[in-house]
């Protein structure tokens, strides 16, 4: 919101609650937690502010607002230029670990792929190094994919993948959860 549109817009909350224009250190308050809002969508938060609140709304009201009109980043894609057969280009491994206190069950938990750009990208797991720090189990990983996957071309990858869309695509297929008379 610029500054121009944060006065008029400031201006009409405070006429349409009927409070004062806010002074200048709380005033600064307000300015920065609606910075944020694109000037495009001022009049339709506006209008939300006048539906969902009775008195003027408080900075930290308008904050949590305002992130409904805030629009998120852009995710950025990664992928591989190269088949990573350690993950399969998922940039996610896979491992088994029990947990006494829980139960002797197996869990499966996942890892992200220390050795691609998609599994480097997966901020959101501990990289598999991290928790093998030997890197167990990841060769012998590699060296079995390779051996099932390997000889596999990228026309022939291509191929299979464009089966399996056409196969999922019919209208009447496996997947099709209408009824048929």
């Amino acid at each position: 919101m610029t500054k121009e549109q944060f006065g008029l817009f400031l201006r009409d909350l405070c006429v349409y609650f009927c409070k004062e224009i806010p002074k200048d250190r709380i005033l600064s308050e307000y300015a920065k937690c609606l910075s944020p809002v694109p000037n495009e969508k001022c009049d339709s938060f506006y209008s939300y502010l006048v539906r969902h609140f009775k008195f003027f709304p408080k900075i930290t009201e308008l904050e949590d607002a305002a992130r409904l009109f805030i629009p998120e980043p852009v995710k950025k894609v990664v992928v591989n230029s190269e088949l990573c057969f350690c993950c399969m280009n998922s940039g996610l491994i896979p491992y088994n670990r029990k947990i006494p206190e829980l139960s002797n069950r197996e869990y499966v938990y996942y890892a992200a792929c220390p050795n691609c750009a998609v599994g480097n990208s997966r901020r959101e797991l501990p990289n598999y190094n991290s928790i093998f720090p030997d890197g167990r189990g990841l060769a012998e990983l590699k060296k079995e994919n390779e051996k099932r996957f390997g000889h596999i071309t990228k026309p022939q990858a291509e191929q299979a993948k464009q089966q399996v869309l056409s196969f999922l695509r019919q209208e009447d297929g496996p997947l099709s959860f209408e009824k048929s008379t």
